[in-house]
């Protein structure tokens, strides 16, 4: 993003605001921003590229235009637009038609994720066809077991789940999956750590997902609740699977092992990027040689590379296991299970949310309820401000909605209720909104009407609590819980404490109040960017509220747990990602954080959970955002 800004200053400068350049660097620009995961971002800078294109209509710039017409699809297509989407890349189409020298100068003028928008908008036969076509196609010209090639058959399976072709579907399903789903693969192709990617594989997922569970089978169901573990993980699941495995750690020489299987990665995925350029390339000058020379070289360093993680199996099998674990099954699952818990896992689509339910014991319930993202989403919302402490008088509180909180439970609680008699321990993996609210706060019962009081809060006193009934715990994924219960536990010689608090986010910080004197609740306020809308991770950081009460708070934790408050508490500007970084945190038992936490979405290009310390501009950090995300955590 940094290389596309400076460009884009360069070409205006150079050859002007208008110019064919100007408007390169910013499509560049919006690709940057499109693989961040800023697509609203993105698809403002690839309008403003075309606007440029489409004024120029020049010969050499129809290539181009071309290109940006794909990336606009893309990114309506990434915001799940499938109309719109379907409509931008049959346009693309069109002026493929209308001009010829695009034949010479580019690739294929369909496009397999033109197919998956077709089977979003109910045009499932001309779906089924295309992706057909284009995967025979990627079958031809790539190696076999290539991400591009699974990535296709996905979008055929897909396409014929939606066109009602079961068996078909499952069968390409399971072809695509195992390669989409490898570390390895997603690597080689560039697209390891792309939100775009993480996207995509999720549709593929919850497609499939939808299709085991349709007849409510057990093998059916038990497949489903192990991709739902997958598609609901991401980052945050690869991170708490690193971080078991960095503990199991034997042995220096594993890093020279992984470094070696890294590189070779790096490798393969360069020459993917090769074969893609070359065939994008006019007919008469695609190099077929060269092609069939990539690959043969992509297939010896995948050899090489096989025999640096063979080796690493064979050296140290737990540390690969964690590393990149595969999914946990219900019977792996229950086997991780003490007595009289139960494991609750939720996945929610666009139009259902299906819950399954674990006992210690063995037995296993499933079930679906008619409510989707975006519903459950506003229930969660609206629970959420009940909860927002802004305010010192408690009269002025707002109330806690008891009928909400019973509405969720009956989504996502009660529908496996029956199997959850005699368990006194629950433990939930969350998904999508669920993630921003803690369920001990729903409520087992619909709440009773009483006459008016003038007790404040007396209607709570009669809720069912869910936390009355079980002690509830979350966990972001199974494959983490069990990764988290397989940790070995730490030694017995580490240091008490180490804290970090009161960070400075603006210039002029909040007095630090006394101790004893009496504060107002405190709690995010969140900003806006200057044009409207979510604020940028910098105009967030920026906006802050200080929190000056905090500094008491780490230092008397720090005192009663014996810590030293001259290399134990790191207050003010001292409260910084390079601190927590270079600190040796594995040498303590309790580590302590007292600043706002903040969820994804706040903020433009925040894509996950993180804690805000102090701003980089006051530290003079240079590889700092100020925000320790919770993979960096992990």
């Amino acid at each position: 993003e940094t290389l596309a800004h400076e460009a884009l200053a360069y070409a205006r400068r150079t050859f002007g605001g208008q110019s064919v350049r100007a408007a390169f660097a910013q499509n560049s620009l919006a690709r940057a921003l499109f693989q961040q995961g800023r697509f609203d971002e993105a698809l403002g800078a690839a309008y403003s590229a075309q606007d440029i294109y489409r004024a120029g209509a020049t010969a050499r710039g129809s290539a181009n235009l071309f290109s940006n017409m794909e990336l606009i699809a893309q990114i309506l297509l990434a915001q799940e637009r499938w109309a719109e989407a379907e409509g931008a890349y049959a346009e693309r189409a069109l002026f493929f038609d209308r001009n010829p020298n695009l034949r010479r100068l580019t690739g294929s003028r369909d496009n397999y994720f033109w197919a998956f928008a077709m089977s979003r908008v109910g045009q499932n036969a001309r779906a089924v066809e295309m992706a057909r076509v284009l995967f025979q196609d990627r079958v031809n010209n790539y190696p076999a077991g290539s991400y591009q090639v699974a990535a296709t058959r996905a979008v055929l399976a897909s396409a014929f789940a939606r066109n009602g072709d079961r068996s078909a579907a499952i069968h390409e399903f399971a072809e695509a999956l195992p390669v989409l789903l490898d570390r390895r693969t997603a690597d080689e192709s560039g697209e390891a750590r792309s939100v775009w990617r993480a996207k995509f594989l999720r549709w593929i997922l919850e497609d499939y997902i939808a299709l085991l569970t349709s007849d409510r089978s057990e093998v059916g169901v038990a497949k489903a609740f192990e991709l739902a573990d997958i598609a609901r993980g991401s980052g945050l699941q690869r991170a708490i699977s690193a971080s078991a495995a960095r503990a199991t750690f034997p042995d220096p020489e594993l890093a020279r092992l992984a470094r070696r299987e890294q590189d070779t990665g790096n490798r393969i995925r360069a020459l993917n990027s090769t074969i893609s350029e070359l065939l994008s390339k006019e007919t008469g000058k695609q190099s077929p040689e060269l092609v069939t020379e990539a690959n043969t070289e992509i297939e010896r360093l995948r050899r090489e590379r096989q025999h640096a993680l063979d080796e690493i199996g064979r050296r140290f099998p737990r540390y690969g296991e964690l590393l990149d674990p595969t999914p946990p099954t219900m019977k792996q699952a229950r086997a991780i299970l003490r007595d009289k818990e139960a494991l609750i896992s939720i996945y929610v689509t666009d139009d259902r949310c299906r819950v399954w339910a674990v006992r210690f014991d063995g037995r296993t319930s499933f079930a679906e309820c008619p409510m989707g993202r975006k519903a459950l989403g506003s229930l969660v919302g609206t629970l959420r401000r009940s909860l927002q402490l802004t305010e010192s008088d408690e009269r002025r509180i707002p109330a806690f909605d008891l009928a909400i909180a019973h509405r969720i439970y009956q989504t996502v609680i009660e529908p496996v209720a029956g199997a959850l008699e005699g368990i006194t321990s629950l433990i939930v993996v969350p998904h999508g909104a669920l993630d921003q609210i803690n369920l001990s706060l729903l409520v087992s019962a619909a709440p009773e009407r009483s006459a008016s009081s003038t007790t404040l809060f007396e209607s709570y006193r009669g809720a069912q609590w869910l936390v009355r009934k079980y002690a509830v715990s979350q966990v972001p994924s199974v494959a983490s819980l069990l990764a988290l219960r397989q940790s070995p536990n730490p030694g017995a010689d580490r240091q008490p404490f180490m804290g970090f608090g009161d960070p400075q986010f603006a210039k002029a910080a909040t007095p630090r109040p006394l101790e004893g004197s009496q504060q107002v609740f405190r709690n995010l306020s969140r900003g806006q960017s200057a044009g409207g809308g979510r604020p940028t991770i910098v105009e967030m950081i920026r906006s802050l509220p200080s929190l000056p009460d905090t500094a008491i708070e780490i230092s008397d934790i720090a005192r009663v747990l014996g810590g030293d408050a001259a290399t134990d508490v790191h207050l003010g500007l001292k409260a910084t990602e390079t601190t927590i970084k270079n600190a040796d945190l594995a040498s303590r038992k309790v580590i302590a954080f007292s600043t706002h936490g903040l969820l994804a979405g706040d903020a433009e290009g925040l894509i996950q959970p993180a804690l805000a310390l102090s701003n980089p501009e006051l530290t003079g950090e240079q590889d700092s955002d100020g925000l320790l995300t919770l993979d960096e955590i992990l």
